[in-house]
Protein backbone atom coordinates (compact mmCIF):
# COMPACT_ATOMS: atom_id res chain seq x y z
CA UNK A 1 0.00 0.00 0.00
CA UNK A 2 0.98 3.27 -1.14
CA UNK A 3 1.64 5.75 1.80
CA UNK A 4 0.16 9.54 1.43
CA UNK A 5 2.95 11.18 2.45
CA UNK A 6 5.63 9.97 0.77
CA UNK A 7 9.50 10.27 -0.51
CA UNK A 8 10.47 10.43 -4.36
CA UNK A 9 14.09 8.98 -4.57
CA UNK A 10 16.61 7.02 -6.24
CA UNK A 11 18.34 5.02 -3.04
CA UNK A 12 14.80 3.60 -1.35
CA UNK A 13 15.32 2.93 2.37
CA UNK A 14 12.44 3.76 4.21
CA UNK A 15 8.80 2.60 4.12
CA UNK A 16 7.43 5.55 2.43
CA UNK A 17 9.83 6.00 -0.36
CA UNK A 18 9.09 5.12 -3.76
CA UNK A 19 11.04 5.64 -7.07
CA UNK A 20 10.31 7.94 -9.83
CA UNK A 21 8.88 5.07 -11.74
CA UNK A 22 6.87 4.26 -9.59
CA UNK A 23 4.90 7.87 -9.62
CA UNK A 24 3.07 7.21 -13.25
CA UNK A 25 0.89 4.22 -11.39
CA UNK A 26 -0.70 6.86 -8.70
CA UNK A 27 -4.13 8.39 -9.07
CA UNK A 28 -3.87 12.02 -9.96
CA UNK A 29 -4.23 14.24 -6.67
CA UNK A 30 -3.42 11.50 -4.25
CA UNK A 31 -0.65 12.50 -2.43
CA UNK A 32 -1.00 15.07 0.79
CA UNK A 33 2.77 15.71 1.11
CA UNK A 34 5.63 14.74 -1.07
CA UNK A 35 8.94 15.51 -1.04
CA UNK A 36 11.40 14.81 -4.28
CA UNK A 37 14.81 13.71 -3.07
CA UNK A 38 17.24 14.88 -5.61
CA UNK A 39 15.11 12.71 -8.37
CA UNK A 40 15.06 15.56 -10.42
CA UNK A 41 18.49 14.83 -11.26
CA UNK A 42 17.84 11.77 -13.11
CA UNK A 43 14.00 12.62 -14.51
CA UNK A 44 13.18 15.31 -17.70
CA UNK A 45 11.56 18.15 -17.05
CA UNK A 46 8.17 16.34 -17.55
CA UNK A 47 8.55 14.36 -14.51
CA UNK A 48 7.89 17.64 -12.48
CA UNK A 49 4.77 18.41 -14.03
CA UNK A 50 3.69 14.43 -13.17
CA UNK A 51 4.61 14.20 -9.30
CA UNK A 52 3.06 18.10 -9.28
CA UNK A 53 -0.57 16.24 -10.80
CA UNK A 54 -0.09 13.66 -7.83
CA UNK A 55 -0.62 16.00 -5.10
CA UNK A 56 -4.07 17.08 -4.13
CA UNK A 57 -5.04 20.44 -3.34
CA UNK A 58 -4.19 21.94 -0.13
CA UNK A 59 -0.94 19.20 -0.37
CA UNK A 60 2.41 20.44 -0.62
CA UNK A 61 5.90 19.48 -2.36
CA UNK A 62 9.18 19.76 -0.94
CA UNK A 63 12.22 19.36 -3.84
CA UNK A 64 15.81 19.25 -2.81
CA UNK A 65 18.66 19.03 -5.00
CA UNK A 66 21.48 20.72 -6.50
CA UNK A 67 20.66 24.48 -7.52
CA UNK A 68 22.84 25.13 -10.77
CA UNK A 69 22.72 29.14 -10.89
CA UNK A 70 25.11 28.75 -7.29
CA UNK A 71 26.90 26.13 -8.80
CA UNK A 72 28.07 28.43 -11.84
CA UNK A 73 28.32 31.60 -9.59
CA UNK A 74 30.61 29.34 -7.49
CA UNK A 75 32.90 28.37 -10.35
CA UNK A 76 32.48 32.25 -11.70
CA UNK A 77 34.11 33.82 -8.90
CA UNK A 78 35.34 31.13 -6.76
CA UNK A 79 36.66 28.57 -8.84
CA UNK A 80 34.69 26.51 -7.49
CA UNK A 81 36.57 22.66 -6.53
CA UNK A 82 33.74 20.54 -6.32
CA UNK A 83 31.81 21.69 -9.42
CA UNK A 84 32.84 18.58 -11.12
CA UNK A 85 31.56 16.14 -8.67
CA UNK A 86 28.30 17.73 -9.13
CA UNK A 87 27.89 18.32 -12.39
CA UNK A 88 29.40 15.08 -13.24
CA UNK A 89 26.39 12.93 -11.05
CA UNK A 90 23.54 14.83 -12.81
CA UNK A 91 21.76 14.35 -15.56
CA UNK A 92 19.62 17.61 -15.49
CA UNK A 93 19.67 21.00 -13.70
CA UNK A 94 17.43 23.13 -11.83
CA UNK A 95 17.66 26.40 -9.95
CA UNK A 96 15.70 27.28 -6.52
CA UNK A 97 14.26 30.30 -8.57
CA UNK A 98 12.84 27.85 -11.33
CA UNK A 99 11.09 25.75 -9.52
CA UNK A 100 9.53 29.04 -7.52
CA UNK A 101 8.57 30.17 -10.85
CA UNK A 102 7.19 26.88 -12.16
CA UNK A 103 5.08 26.79 -8.75
CA UNK A 104 4.06 30.19 -8.77
CA UNK A 105 2.75 29.59 -12.68
CA UNK A 106 0.81 27.00 -11.95
CA UNK A 107 -0.92 29.13 -9.11
CA UNK A 108 0.73 27.31 -6.19
CA UNK A 109 1.43 28.81 -3.11
CA UNK A 110 5.77 29.20 -2.03
CA UNK A 111 5.70 28.29 1.51
CA UNK A 112 9.90 27.82 1.99
CA UNK A 113 12.75 28.13 0.02
CA UNK A 114 16.60 28.25 0.62
CA UNK A 115 20.15 27.51 -0.44
CA UNK A 116 22.82 26.05 1.33
CA UNK A 117 26.20 25.23 -0.17
CA UNK A 118 24.52 24.78 -3.54
CA UNK A 119 21.96 22.44 -2.56
CA UNK A 120 18.38 24.12 -2.45
CA UNK A 121 15.33 23.25 -0.77
CA UNK A 122 11.69 24.63 -1.56
CA UNK A 123 8.40 23.88 -0.37
CA UNK A 124 5.11 24.59 -2.06
CA UNK A 125 1.47 24.23 -1.79
CA UNK A 126 -1.16 23.53 -4.15
CA UNK A 127 -3.61 25.73 -3.78
CA UNK A 128 -5.61 25.35 -7.21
Amino acid sequence: MIEKDIRITMEKTKHNDINPQEVINVPDSFFTKIHVDKALEFENKDFLNLVCSKVRINGSIRISGIDILDICRKILYEGYPHSNNYLSNSKSFYSILELKNFFESKKWKIESMSVNNSFFNIEAIRTV
